[in-house]
């Protein structure tokens, strides 16, 4: 919860507060990451636009949850 992005990307400076999050970022870049829609097929370089897409076959919309506190 300290705000500290420690994690910046080579190739956009966006920065981020976890390792992980950065590795699954660059991945958008190169292209290597898609992950598809399971009701349409539609394929995302970013598994949190597919959240927000699958609002369009639910009607519902995806709970967030801070990765730090759970709320």
């Amino acid at each position: 919860h300290t705000g500290e992005k420690p994690f910046s990307c080579s190739v956009c400076a966006k920065s981020f507060n976890r390792r992980e999050s950065l590795t699954r970022h660059v991945k958008t870049h190169s292209g290597l990451l898609r992950v598809p829609c399971a009701v349409c097929g539609k394929e995302f370089r970013d598994p949190a636009y597919l959240l927000r897409h699958q609002a369009a076959h639910t009607g519902q919309r995806p709970d967030y949850k801070c990765e730090v506190c759970g709320k």
